[in-house]
């Protein structure tokens, strides 16, 4: 069986309202458990159980990934510190686990080892899971949050916990959103950042270690793709492939040289032409277009991926392989890489087993995970992919596509950020596709027939 590539399609900048990516999130750490969304759009979890944090119907820690119980549709999925999300396709969102401040946003009640329903939820595109809270981006370009508020972090200036989603007040246009321990964060559609909740060690970027009951633009931050939340920090990315951070950096979490928190954005040291970034409370993985993965902060459980346990206030390599198309950061101290061929990695702590390798031993540089599903878009449908060769691939910008059948078929590009870049229909058994115009970087080549859809990476250099 053929396994080809997920593209990751998480926003489109400069859109007057969010469209739903194509894709959700791939993958997802909480609070030493794991996630993945399948190709079928089941889903599936493993690692730390107690609370029922796996949806599975049971309470019991498992170090292999095993299905969240009759969950189907699924588009996107988020793990918190003691339960789970995920988005459907239909806008509906689901979750299980830990229910003491209403996290599961069903009202209230009692913790629930299988996914219930999110009242009044219908139409969601991205989820995110907290310390004890819940968040929402509607497809209006909205956020709503539920369960605790003890430090602001449902927006809505209450300060009062809600075992419902409310609305976080005067926020709009919102393309993605991110969720940290007790802080969250929110990207515009006009490249701005926006924060609230928790300010203890200036994760909300705004100058102070104040706490904000409300949404605040993190001042003089423009022009940014993606951003990614630690436990006590946050991250940005910049659309010129810098990445910047501020908040806690007693472990390097900011990976600019120093150990000193920063209350306003700081660059990451050295970082540069990087095209995707995610974060575990006190570690953060940022992914170059070179396809190397590079990794700062706590290293205590060997999440950074390089082999040892030393901390790092810069970027270390992660010895992982070429081919990475998402990247998901632990709660506790663990990291997971998707490829490009299906395989999903993981590294550092294993306690509970959420590296899903069948043991409970930490790895200190990535290991495969056991048994998980299908992840790779239609690979059961895919026939016809091993014929089709691009090439040269790197290109400068001018690519072939040859070993096509006859007739018309479409053809779409995606960036790493999930933007549509050329679309264009194909005829004959071979065309050239020109990415001259755009950046360097990896992009994702998809073909659609009648009846298979072909995909494949392609980095212009």
């Amino acid at each position: 069986m053929d396994r080809h590539i997920l593209a990751v399609a998480l926003v489109v900048l400069n859109s007057p309202l969010f469209v739903r990516p194509a894709f959700g999130q791939s993958i997802a750490c909480g609070q030493a458990t794991s996630l993945v969304t399948c190709s079928d759009h089941a889903a599936m979890s493993w690692g730390f159980n107690a609370y029922g944090q796996l949806g599975n119907g049971t309470t019991n820690t498992t170090n292999v990934p095993g299905p969240i119980s009759a969950l189907t549709d699924v588009v996107g999925v988020s793990g918190g510190s003691g339960h789970g999300l995920a988005v459907k396709g239909d806008g509906t969102v689901w979750a299980w686990g830990q229910n003491g401040y209403g996290e599961l946003g069903n009202g209230g009640g009692p913790n629930s080892n299988v996914p219930v329903q999110v009242s009044g939820l219908i139409d969601a595109v991205v989820v995110g899971g907290g310390e004890g809270f819940s968040i929402a981006l509607k497809s209006n370009g909205t956020v709503c949050g539920w369960g605790l508020d003890l430090a602001g972090q449902l927006g809505d200036g209450t300060g009062t916990n809600s075992a419902t989603p409310v609305v976080a007040s005067g926020l709009t246009n919102v393309v993605t959103i991110r969720a940290g321990r007790r802080h969250v964060m929110a990207l515009k559609n006009d490249g701005t950042v926006w924060t609230w909740g928790s300010g203890s060690s200036g994760q909300l970027g705004i100058g102070t270690n104040a706490n904000s009951l409300v949404p605040v633009q993190v001042p003089s931050l423009t022009g940014i793709t993606a951003i990614a939340a630690g436990g006590l920090q946050s991250y940005a990315l910049k659309s010129d492939g810098t990445v910047w951070s501020w908040g806690n950096n007693g472990l390097g979490q900011l990976g600019n040289g120093s150990t000193v928190n920063s209350s306003i954005p700081v660059q990451v040291s050295a970082l540069t032409n990087v095209v995707l970034i995610a974060a575990g409370w006190d570690h953060a993985l940022a992914l170059k277009n070179d396809g190397t993965l590079w990794a700062w902060g706590s290293n205590s459980f060997g999440q950074l991926g390089n082999g040892s346990l030393a901390p790092s206030s810069v970027p270390v390599a992660v010895s992982a392989p070429a081919g990475i198309t998402a990247l998901a950061g632990g709660g506790m101290a663990h990291s997971l890489a998707l490829l490009d061929d299906g395989t999903l990695l993981a590294w550092g702590k294993n306690g509970e087993g959420e590296l899903g390798n069948g043991n409970f031993v930490d790895s200190h540089v990535p290991v495969e995970v056991i048994g998980a599903c299908a992840i790779a878009t239609g690979m059961a449908r895919i026939g016809e992919a091993t014929s089709v060769d691009v090439f040269p691939n790197p290109s400068a910008g001018v690519f072939n596509v040859q070993g096509l059948a006859t007739g018309t078929r479409q053809l779409e590009i995606r960036n790493m950020m999930g933007q549509e870049v050329l679309h264009k229909t194909l005829t004959g058994v071979r065309s050239e596709i020109d990415l001259s115009s755009q950046p360097a970087g990896i992009y994702f080549l998809t073909i659609h027939t009648t009846d298979k859809v072909i995909t494949r990476r392609v980095v212009k250099e």
